[in-house]
């Protein structure tokens, strides 16, 4: 009887991880362990606040405890976290890991990564002068200018 049990919970067990989303599956993995669904499951601001996430903790829950990442591991995410329109100098500011790092020459992509949590901006476009955009965090404000895309808007000051 209690074999039976056993098995009928293994069961719905691997049903229930069959059945999950790729982006479900792809968080209890290596990065060298997922697919290309699972690479691709990451659309959106969500997806990619959740790849900056996955990267700042370093590593991956399949249970309870945290497994470390491995250097190729980190190179996946980060390859993920440039096609989504992170600079070398972005990922070298993730890697010291200090969080709520700001630096002239990060981009806005980069300081959402770094934050990890959706940023409130103020955008605004002058003729001749470019877009300039302010980012309203809880104890200060960062100014961008740029050509307007999160990759393309750099930190110039803050206070």
């Amino acid at each position: 009887m209690l074999r039976v049990i056993i098995v009928a919970c293994l069961a719905a067990i691997y049903a229930a991880i069959a059945s999950a989303a790729p982006n479900d599956r792809a968080m209890i993995k290596a990065p060298s362990e997922w697919s290309i669904e699972e690479k691709a499951s990451f659309p959106g601001t969500s997806g990619f606040i959740t790849l900056c996430s996955m990267y700042y903790k370093g590593g991956y829950s399949p249970a309870i405890d945290i497994e470390p990442f491995s250097e190729t591991d980190f190179e996946i995410i980060e390859g993920e976290l440039k096609k989504k329109g992170l600079s070398d100098f972005d990922i070298s500011i993730l890697r010291d890991k200090k969080g709520n790092q700001v630096a002239i020459g990060q981009s806005f992509a980069g300081l959402v990564c770094e934050l990890r949590k959706r940023v409130k901006i103020n955008k605004s476009f002058i003729a001749g002068v470019g877009h300039r955009w302010q980012a309203v965090l809880p104890k200060n404000f960062v100014y961008f200018e740029g050509d307007g895309t999160s990759a393309g808007m750099l930190v110039t000051g803050w206070n």
